[in-house]
């Protein structure tokens, strides 16, 4: 059984907005990238059982680029 992930658009510390709860690590981080690939912004993993955040990551427009530029951090 996959253990279930909740991802979260914004900041630990201020606020975060739940987006949904995913099955599998590998599936969870796959989706917020997904997410932070749509809409610019920062997104975190966070497993609820252990009460850790496992993934993040922080993406921006960059004006004229026509592409994101962004950082994913595993925990």
């Amino acid at each position: 059984m996959n253990a279930r992930y909740d991802i979260f658009s914004g900041t630990q510390g201020k606020n975060p907005l739940w987006l949904e709860a995913v099955a599998g690590l590998k599936d969870a981080v796959s989706r917020m990238e997904q997410r932070a690939q749509k809409t610019p912004g920062h997104y975190f993993v966070f497993d609820a059982t252990h009460h850790t955040i496992v993934a993040s990551i922080q993406t921006n427009q960059n004006p004229g680029s026509g592409s994101d530029g962004g950082t994913l951090v595993a925990r």
